[in-house]
């Protein structure tokens, strides 16, 4: 069976690593032909694919919707392999790459929504229409589901709820930014981590403001918070960290290739986020055994269960920031210890193997409809 995955990039980010691990899942199973079609640039997971020699082509093309010749230039991948399944995912690759899929007589088309649309009437049209050409939506999670229902945009026996998988075989892979090599811990300081897109959805000028506020307090005063991730608003934010006279308390990691080293090395994630459609680093993070504070807006809710196995928190209540922040710190070794064991025993249902099945399952749906291939024909 000939599979086409389409997306926008594949740089780094949720969905490049979402990818990057169905890619080793899928290299590994026989009856299965992966092929990937980027419709912008490239960047390091494609790279990474490419030097493991998994089938990758990047347009480098416009992506913003609607590109009429992009469509065409998909069309032209898909008549060269003749997918049995297009697989597409994100927005602007749901538009373009469903279409064309149509066009080119696809015999089984799957569109996946991997965010929270916050689609005005227009595109709540233009997304009726596309998903109206899939045979599938995948939804990456209840809460991404009942918004693509609620906006009217499919129905919702067409979508079927697909959580992420992460990376479940915790290892000190590849080299780290030397700004952890030189980061020391002191024994009665906390580590707070973040890894993330730098952009504005991701609320952490926000939570700059509120962990000032933190860490002014004496007690809490040698806290620490480790970035981790690139992005345009990354000079803004070391900007507001400046402003806010919290440089000592505040270290800026950049992108890194492997997360686990640096979550070796913290307390406690945060994810502050205006809105998540799933989280994979909050999985990494409980994986580690952290203790996790996340956004209660979206996915994380289906992850977290709050005060259980971490804590939820409204993204822009400053009030219950802090108060949770310093309710953390409180914890003794063993609470930590025991709200980190169930965070992990939470995230190993996201693992890769239950996320490969289950995408073999929706897969091989097709057969049971079609018995003829476009590589048949």
């Amino acid at each position: 069976m000939i599979i086409c995955r389409i997306v926008s990039q594949l740089d780094f980010g949720g969905v490049e690593e979402r990818l990057r691990l169905t890619s080793l899942f899928f290299s590994k199973q026989r009856k299965f032909q992966l092929h990937i079609l980027v419709l912008g640039n490239g960047g390091y997971v494609a790279d990474t694919l490419i030097e493991l020699g998994i089938s990758v082509t990047i347009l480098n093309k416009e992506v913003k919707i609607p590109n009429v010749s992009l469509i065409f230039s998909i069309k032209q991948f898909l008549h060269k392999y003749r997918p049995n399944i297009v697989h597409t995912s994100g927005s602007e690759a749901n538009f373009h790459g469903i279409i064309a899929a149509k066009l080119s007589n696809i015999p089984y088309i799957i569109g996946e929504e991997i965010g929270f649309p916050n689609h005005d009437y227009r595109y709540r049209l233009i997304f009726k229409l596309v998903y109206f050409l899939a045979d599938r939506v995948i939804a990456i999670s209840e809460a991404v589901k009942n918004r693509i229902v609620n906006l009217n945009e499919v129905s919702s026996n067409k979508v079927e709820v697909v959580y992420n998988p992460v990376n479940d075989v915790i290892s000190p892979q590849k080299a780290v930014s030397n700004d952890l090599i030189l980061f020391t811990k002191n024994s009665h300081d906390l580590v707070f981590v973040t890894t993330c897109r730098l952009v504005a959805v991701k609320n952490l000028r926000f939570f700059l403001d509120v962990f000032m506020k933190f860490v002014t307090i004496e007690k809490f005063s040698k806290s620490k918070l480790l970035i981790v991730g690139d992005g345009p608003e990354k000079e803004k934010l070391i900007h507001r960290v400046n402003e806010l006279g919290i440089t000592k308390n505040v270290t800026f990691l950049g992108f890194c290739s492997s997360i686990f080293p640096v979550l070796g090395k913290a307390d406690v994630f945060v994810l502050p986020s205006l809105s998540e459609g799933f989280s994979i680093s909050l999985v990494e993070a409980m994986l580690n055994n952290l203790v996790v504070i996340s956004t209660n807006v979206g996915g994380p809710s289906e992850i977290v269960t709050h005060g259980y196995n971490g804590f939820l928190v409204d993204p822009k209540s400053e009030k219950q920031w802090l108060e949770t922040l310093k309710s953390v710190f409180n914890l003794s070794l063993k609470n930590k210890a025991v709200i980190g064991n169930r965070a992990y025993e939470r995230a190993k249902f996201f693992s890769l193997g239950n996320y490969g099945q289950h995408l073999i399952r929706l897969y091989t749906t097709y057969n049971k409809n079609s018995n003829t291939a476009c590589g048949e024909n």
